[in-house]
């Protein structure tokens, strides 16, 4: 019985790339939250994104808590750092038991958000396969639950190129482009991120997926509209030991003159021996407006713990 379901996951029934005329529903939302708390605070239009999954090299969803915020997504975390094999009979076991025992627990999440952030080693055939796999059993499970990916912009520090965007595409029912850490502990100092750039990674996200060359050319319509923007709750520090990377959250921040009022996208700060670059209340607000100008999906925040109890900057 399960090698025979194996077999009609993997190789009848299990093709990589879905027809476009397959999308899934569409979960409208004016933003998501990244956060920790069982009890995130309750605001209209957000839906919370609970960090706490972590998928283990077997398949198993490992949750710190049996009970998810209510109409979250989990977010899973995969524990190893390479993916580099062909997807098994166990991993899909495991992973399709493990899923449903969080469901039955948890009737109202809404789907995963699988946030794989691997190294150079990745290979883009096997990334591909296990995200593709992912998403054709997480259906078979619920038809109406969402696969959310975590992905970095092409123009990114840690973008290793293992990404087919094309596959990515068809595989997934939403992205989070993480449009932060354009400078981080392994660059050079400056701010987490800007306009410009992040606008660069929009351009070519649409580029390769806009492409005639494509075997399903996509619409902007329909690639904006699967996009949420990563936008960052936080900034980093240059210390008086001349290292840069200390993590500023913004809640410390957000009644500051300066960053209600600044009129560019970041603030350079000099206080006690160190250089603090964090995005302003314009940034914020920005990327909002121009969220829903675009007709973007919306925008995700990283993450609620840097808010401390303030509302969003925007």
């Amino acid at each position: 019985m399960l090698f025979s379901l194996f077999l009609s996951l993997i190789f009848f029934d299990f093709p990589l790339i879905a027809e476009p005329n397959q999308q899934q529903p569409i979960l409208y939302s004016s933003h998501l939250l990244f956060t920790s708390r069982k009890h995130p605070n309750d605001v209209p239009n957000r839906t919370p994104i609970f960090v706490s999954g972590k998928l283990e090299k077997n398949g198993n969803i490992k949750i710190k808590s049996e009970r998810l915020p209510n109409s979250s997504l989990l977010m899973i975390v995969p524990s190893f750092s390479v993916w580099n094999e062909s997807m098994t009979l166990a991993f899909l076991e495991h992973f399709s038991s493990s899923l449903q025992i969080i469901l039955k627990k948890n009737l109202t999440t809404k789907g995963l958000v699988l946030d794989a952030e691997f190294g150079a080693k990745q290979s883009q055939k096997f990334y591909t396969e296990l995200v593709c796999s992912i998403h054709k059993l997480t259906k078979k499970i619920d038809p109406n639950l969402q696969l959310y990916l975590a992905l970095f912009p092409p123009i990114h520090p840690d973008q290793h190129g293992y990404y087919d965007w094309d596959s990515l595409f068809r595989c997934s029912d939403r992205w989070i482009i993480m449009l932060y850490d354009e400078h981080n502990p392994r660059t050079e100092p400056g701010t987490v991120s800007s306009t410009r750039w992040i606008e660069e990674n929009l351009n070519a996200i649409e580029a390769k997926l806009n492409k005639g060359e494509n075997s399903f050319p996509n619409s902007i319509e329909s690639i904006r509209q699967k996009v949420y923007l990563g936008l960052p709750l936080y900034g980093y520090a240059k210390t008086k030991l001349g290292r840069f990377g200390k993590v500023i959250p913004i809640k410390n921040w957000i009644n500051n003159f300066e960053f209600r009022n600044a009129t560019e996208d970041s603030l350079e700060v000099k206080m006690n021996d160190e250089v603090i670059y964090l995005p302003t209340k314009h940034f914020f607000q920005h990327w909002k407006k121009e969220s829903q100008r675009l007709g973007y999906a919306g925008v995700a925040y990283w993450r609620e713990e840097f808010l401390g109890e303030n509302p969003l900057p925007n």
